[in-house]
């Protein structure tokens, strides 16, 4: 009994694992082009960079590196004055890459910028500092011998960014707790929670987990999500007994509803509980899958649009061809699709993180996806080489956003879990096939251990050219992802 109670709980932290998943620090806007201002509050002259930081404030003393390396252009490592200002080397005049660096930020490298007025927005690193954020679930309707485990899961709201990147545990803890049953101990994630309800599986048997816990690296306003669902519970143990994969069960679960809200989290512990039952997701929607191949399975994900956030409906496996109703919110919802290998979706095996993802609407939706991407190599003068992806028809190339992270073991709660903790990032108008950092002209000590390099080939259904902005993210409708690690 108690592998399977311990196949069980694998199964539950992986019934959200939305593929596209999220990032906990999400990703805020590269370069700003056309209008040269910033939502009115900042203007760039003609011969002039601004460079901008957290809440949009200017950062003084930016180091702006226009060129492959220093020298490679008169003048081209500029540093900005009090009002984050800069102004352009008459030197430069034809398409280059721009990186800037400030203390505390990722530095940033955007290809193919052409002289003229830029404004630049760079990401805050993520803090090392634990803020907790926990407390119970309500709302659960538990009717006792039912044959259905009920449950709840809370996590933080996801946005369209969340689609460039993937960590899985942003949307599955890596925490756990430990419960009891039958007298036998077992690990639940600390994200999941098991209102008191009674059952029955040879014995009688009496499951309660009514608290959750999800950490943070900052304090801020956490838009947080608490849904609900259900699933049988004999004919999901029978099928762990039977040593089904979770890929194989995903079907059995359901979400009915749950609840968003709002939570400042400023003290290193913040206690909330949360409602899942202020939306119910009653309305439905016709997914047809594509032809994939026999290895191959697509994770589909209805979320609703709450504000600039996603928040998931329902979620459903598919093979070649399938067609299924999957429960959204309403007729403004989306269907995000997840396409990945079989035998990648344990997060252990190499290539756990490839995937290939698309954002469409939700109603009569047929997606089709780019091709997943082979393996990410590096070359010998360090570039990361990527492999070729074809288009598919409808869908155009538009940008390719790539990210180097270190990878570093922190401890959450009583847990030791691994973080990703991002420090250069390049944007480009196009696909790259090679993804070179220019030589950063000041020596700085180079992060240590072990290092994460992901690329993103972005793609939208529009034909127009998208902007490195805000605009990049919501003109994306494809995706396919691929890593190397070193």
């Amino acid at each position: 009994m108690k592998s399977t109670l311990s196949k069980l709980n694998l199964f539950l932290v992986a019934i959200f694992a939305l593929g596209l998943t999220a990032c906990s620090d999400g990703m805020l806007g590269p370069a700003l082009q056309g209008p040269q201002s910033f939502w009115g509050l900042y203007s760039a002259n003609d011969n002039e960079i601004v460079i901008l930081g957290e809440g949009n404030h200017p950062l003084e003393n930016a180091k702006i590196l226009i060129g492959a390396e220093e020298g490679s252009l008169s003048g081209n490592f500029i540093s900005t004055d009090s009002s984050g200002r800069a102004v352009l080397p008459a030197a430069w005049t034809n398409a280059e890459p721009v990186t800037i660096d400030y203390p505390g930020y990722v530095r940033a490298t955007y290809y193919a910028q052409m002289p003229g007025s830029h404004i630049y927005q760079l990401r805050k690193k993520s803090g090392m500092n634990q803020y907790e954020l926990s407390g119970i679930t309500q709302g659960h309707t538990v009717v006792d011998k039912d044959d259905f485990i009920d449950f709840g899961l809370v996590i933080p709201a996801l946005t369209r960014n969340d689609l460039m990147s993937f960590d899985l545990a942003a949307v599955i803890s890596s925490q756990m707790d430990t419960i009891s049953i039958l007298g036998q101990t077992a690990e639940i994630p600390s994200n999941v929670t098991l209102p008191r309800q009674r059952e029955s599986y040879i014995f009688p048997v009496t499951i309660e987990k009514p608290g959750y816990r999800l950490y943070f690296n900052d304090p801020g306003v956490k838009k947080v999500y608490a849904a609900r669902g259900r699933f049988p519970f004999k004919e999901v143990v029978d099928r762990l007994r039977a040593k089904a994969e979770f890929y194989e069960l995903i079907n059995y679960f359901t979400i009915s509803g749950g609840g968003v809200k709002d939570i400042n989290v400023t003290k290193s512990s913040t206690q909330m509980n949360l409602s899942v039952k202020d939306l119910n997701f009653t309305s439905k929607a016709k997914v047809t899958a594509p032809a994939i191949a026999s290895d191959e399975m697509i994770l589909g994900v209805t979320a609703a649009v709450v504000g600039d956030y996603l928040v998931p409906t329902d979620v459903k496996g598919f093979k070649a061809g399938e067609k299924r109703e999957m429960a959204t919110l309403d007729q403004k919802s989306l269907l995000v699709g997840v396409l990945k290998k079989t035998n990648e979706f344990d997060s252990n095996a190499p290539g756990a993180d490839r995937l290939s993802a698309v954002i469409i609407p939700a109603t009569n939706a047929a997606p089709q996806f780019l091709p997943l991407l082979g393996s990410a190599s590096l070359s010998s003068n360090g570039d990361m080489l990527v492999p070729r992806a074809n288009l598919i028809k409808g869908v155009n190339a538009v940008a390719t956003y790539s990210v180097i992270s270190q990878q570093v073991e922190v401890l959450n709660g009583k847990d030791k879990v691994m973080m990703k903790k991002p420090y250069w990032e390049v944007y480009a108008p196009y696909w790259l096939d090679v993804v070179s950092l220019p030589q950063w002209p000041e020596t700085s000590k180079r992060a240590g251990g072990k290092k994460l390099w992901e690329v993103n080939l972005i793609g939208s259904l529009k034909a127009s050219q998208v902007d490195l902005g805000p605009a990049m993210l919501n003109e994306a409708t494809h995706v396919t992802h691929t890593s190397l690690s070193f």
